[in-house]
């Protein structure tokens, strides 16, 4: 069974971005091969170095393009739905103490997001839907609880929840 992946509308548009960026990347080196084969000598292809690596470049970009389109179908598209002032839900700022297995603590504030790709510039953190940590505070309603990563267990205590 494949797990969904939760976008919201933001995110959604950022993946199709990314399938037209790969798109236009694959028209481009796809021009750097046709110049290639009408430069070389002999039959375009063979010892044509620069047409077989625009070649090799095409193949990685393809399979990257062919994983997104397959990853599509597994799309879900998630609004915001706060019911309670203790649901936490898309966009909410949530202050965190994590309790690592070992004792050590660790406060952290994010933001859960939908996006595709996460803003690293963003002065909060921010935690996608589909993270580890993203999955156990979705809709979550419990002050303390816990979830697993690599076979580790975090603590977790929900601090404050900013809408």
């Amino acid at each position: 069974m494949k797990e969904k992946i939760l976008l919201s509308e933001e995110g959604y548009e950022q993946y199709q971005k990314e399938i037209e960026n790969l798109e236009t990347k694959i028209r481009k080196i796809r021009n750097i091969k046709a110049e290639a084969y009408k430069e070389a000598p002999g039959d375009g292809w063979h010892d044509n170095f620069p047409f077989e690596d625009a070649t090799r470049q095409e193949d990685i970009l393809l399979v990257q393009k062919n994983n997104l389109l397959k990853k599509k179908k597994d799309i879900v598209i998630v609004e915001r739905k706060k019911t309670n002032k203790k649901t936490i839900d898309l966009d909410d700022i949530v202050t965190l103490e994590l309790t690592y297995e070992e004792g050590e603590t660790e406060i952290l504030k994010i933001q859960l997001v939908g996006k595709w790709k996460i803003d690293d510039s963003n002065h909060i953190q921010e935690i996608s839907l589909n993270s580890p940590l993203g999955k156990a505070l979705y809709q979550n309603e419990k002050d303390d609880f816990q979830y697993k990563v690599n076979d580790k267990i975090i603590k977790i205590r929900i601090i404050s929840i900013d809408t």
